[in-house]
């Protein structure tokens, strides 16, 4: 090729063209996030139940949530989760168990036990009194990881033997009626 009494060989052409490939912008590759899909579609009054919250293509939040439950002061539940998909990786606490601005920030455990098991025990502190949700409202968040591609379910541990019982007591330590499942958690696509 020639250009102003110059001739390109095509070594020169071929380095021209990858030094503006180079330059060029990156065009990311487009990412499917993670998915899920909660079973629960009417939340009645009492129930506690999980929902999507943020998604990327590699994490996935599920909120924890309670539909019109008041007297709440201790949680706690165990959480099933396909181990093979998804890895935990923390929590934090929803603005419910920061209701009334409480003198002491609520005490949330929640810890990996086991393969696809996360145990969780929440609590406010005296002299702060109960929480009260209206409508539905955040519990706590889970965080996740993508491990694997496929799809899975995520619930409350609700068989016998499974760690934490499923319940929620009042400032007193009385229980207080809630329903955590069956069916009160939901599908996870890890595409």
């Amino acid at each position: 090729m020639r250009g102003r009494g110059r001739v390109i060989g095509p070594a020169a052409l071929l380095a021209l063209a990858l030094a503006l490939a180079a330059a060029a912008p990156k065009v990311q590759a487009a990412c499917s996030p993670l998915t899920f899909r909660n079973s629960l579609q009417e939340p009645r009054p009492g129930d506690l139940y999980l929902r999507a919250g943020r998604a990327t293509c590699t994490s996935l939040e599920i909120e924890i949530a309670a539909q019109d439950v008041s007297g709440i002061f201790t949680v706690g539940f165990d959480l099933a989760y396909p181990a093979d998909q998804l890895k935990f990786e923390g929590h934090a606490a929803g603005p419910l168990l920061t209701q009334n601005a409480p003198r002491t920030p609520p005490l949330v455990l929640a810890r990996g036990a086991g393969a696809g098991r996360v145990q969780v025990s929440i609590t406010r502190f005296a002299p702060d009194g109960s929480a009260a949700a209206e409508g539905s409202e955040v519990v706590l968040t889970l965080r996740f990881s993508r491990l694997a591609a496929g799809t899975g379910s995520i619930d409350f541990g609700l068989e016998p033997g499974s760690g934490v019982a499923e319940r929620i007591l009042d400032d007193q330590g009385e229980p207080v009626t809630a329903r955590f499942g069956p069916g009160h958690g939901g599908t996870v696509v890890v595409p």
